[in-house]
């Protein structure tokens, strides 16, 4: 019978462990950057949905809209699609501050 506890009580806490980091990665996974395209990022924009942007080396713009969620707009070479959004940006009327930044 001692045996049993001496293994069944790690087991446990083992096990309660293993769900612990299970769930905080599910909740990581559900806050990730959603990528897309510069059509969806333009409407963000025309709809003064856009909070805060900011602008990587690593070939992303990161949009957080106003509601708390986040996209992620792919930097092309070639092609400006991060221009095209940005002009959206600045011909939203009345939208309030938005906060660009260059990282």
């Amino acid at each position: 019978m001692k045996l049993t506890k001496f293994v069944l009580v790690p087991l446990i806490m083992f096990l309660l462990v293993l769900l612990y980091f299970y769930l905080n990665k599910q909740e990581y996974q559900q806050i990730a950057w959603q990528e897309i395209s510069v059509i969806e990022a333009q409407e963000y924009a025309k709809n003064c949905k856009v909070a805060d942007t900011a602008e990587t080396n690593d070939g992303y713009t990161y949009i957080t809209l106003r509601d708390g969620s986040r996209k992620k707009l792919k930097n092309y070479k070639g092609v400006s699609q991060v221009g095209v959004f940005k002009q959206a940006l600045n011909s939203a009327q009345n939208c309030g501050p938005i906060k660009f930044s260059i990282e």
